[in-house]
This record gives C-alpha cells, sequence and structure tokens, in this order.
C-alpha cells in the first residue's frame, strides 16, 4: 500500500524526492544527488507541492513526519 499525504497518494520516487528536500541542502545539490538538471527539478518540486498542496518546506515535512516517512 502506498503512502498518503494530504489526501494524495505518493510514489517511491516522490518520497524520495520530499525526502531530500526535507533535509538542510539547497536545490542544486538535491537536484544532483537526485540526477536532476536544477531546472528540471525546481519543476517536479513545483508539481509535487502542488500536488500535496504544500507551500513551504517545512509543511513538507510535517507532513512526512507525521506520517512516519521521516
Amino acid at each position: 500500500q502506498k503512502p498518503v499525504i494530504n489526501g494524495e497518494t505518493v510514489t517511491t520516487e516522490e518520497i524520495k524526492i520530499l525526502k531530500e528536500i526535507c533535509g538542510n541542502d539547497k536545490n542544486t545539490t538535491i537536484a544532483d544527488n537526485l540526477g536532476f538538471a536544477l531546472g528540471t527539478f525546481k519543476v517536479v518540486k513545483t508539481s509535487l507541492y502542488k500536488k500535496c498542496r504544500f507551500i513551504t518546506k517545512q509543511q513538507a515535512a510535517m507532513a512526512m513526519f507525521l506520517e512516519g516517512l521521516l
């Protein structure tokens, strides 16, 4: 069963991205870690934030924590 954040089912790849976002690294480092170009990472991040209804990194971290994913 896939995890659900704010009513949206998230994939293993999306969880991996959110875990990276919830750390202290900057977008450039996160993009490198995930193998994305910076522009691609920003598009993916924006899309994921919209899907999960996040506005801030802190909201993402709290939701991940509450779902037991951090």
